[in-house]
């Protein structure tokens, strides 16, 4: 839902609007070791505009981790924040999708999900295993302002998921195929949304990763910008079908405080589930 043809008759309400975008990534900042990137004025426009924002810097080798590819997507949506919350982490049933996946559940909304990427030939498929967590701290101090679904590479994961291919616990995947494919290196980010007001909200995306072998630096950059785009663009439209597709049977969601989100919270205008 664009934001323009509510903003943009009123040049004072957009200024307001980017300010309080501003304050909440400034106060994110002050909480966070890893903090996002503040849009300039240019980019601001372009948020209350409703268009999405990418920025992405490369990240330079150290003794403790390797080069990678931080890519950050801003959007603003017209909508309450458990609604877009809620149509970003929302997992749909999908066995048979281009992506292979194994969920674990664990606790106050976090998971352990294996993924493997199938990709044309002459690069080699990649797979990886992540934790996923949620920033019960954050949502805390910052007086639930902030909510944040972060995730990073789990230990020993490449090892655990070898363990159940062998014993043919992940369907549409073999011991060979698992052999072949390149696990990453490093693959962290998160989900953030940020209560601007009870009905606008703003989400941010942000991912390092490096997808290993030959594959230029440019590539991955522009791989994962292609990647955000699509993605918001599909929160948006999900959110306008959500409470009708949202089957907490299936796959609950929890807030970024911790709490179970049920689908009556999808009919609230507010964050009071």
């Amino acid at each position: 839902m664009l934001l323009a043809g509510l903003f943009l008759a009123s040049s004072a309400s957009a200024q307001i609007l980017q300010q309080r975008v501003v304050e909440l990534i400034e106060l994110y900042n002050d909480q966070q070791d890893l903090g996002l990137p503040l849009p300039n004025a240019d980019a601001l426009t372009e948020l209350t505009n409703g268009e999405i924002i990418t920025l992405s810097e490369r990240v330079t080798n150290s003794a403790e981790e390797d080069d990678r590819i931080r890519v950050v997507g801003y959007r603003l949506y017209q909508r309450p924040r458990t609604i877009v919350w809620v149509s970003a982490l929302y997992k749909p049933l999908n066995p048979d999708g281009h992506i292979i996946e194994h969920l674990t559940p664990g606790d106050a909304g976090g998971y352990r999900l294996y993924q493997y990427l199938p990709v044309p030939w002459p690069i080699k498929d990649r797979h990886w295993a992540i934790s996923v967590e949620k920033d019960l701290t954050l949502a805390q101090s910052t007086g639930n302002q902030i909510w944040e679904h972060h995730w990073k590479l789990t230990p020993n994961g490449k090892s655990r998921m070898r363990s159940m291919v062998a014993q043919g616990l992940i369907p549409r995947l073999d011991e060979e195929r698992f052999a072949k494919a390149v696990y990453l290196p490093r693959n962290q980010g998160g989900w953030t949304a940020f209560k601007v007001t009870d009905d606008v909200t703003l989400l941010a995306s942000h991912v390092s990763t490096v997808l290993s072998g030959w594959i230029p630096d440019s590539f991955v950059a522009a791989y994962t910008r292609r990647r955000v785009d699509s993605m918001m663009a599909e929160i948006d439209r999900f959110a306008a079908v959500i409470d009708q597709s949202y089957d907490p049977k299936h796959f609950l969601v929890f807030s970024g405080s911790g709490e179970p989100i049920y689908p009556a919270a999808l009919h609230n205008d507010a964050d009071s589930h």
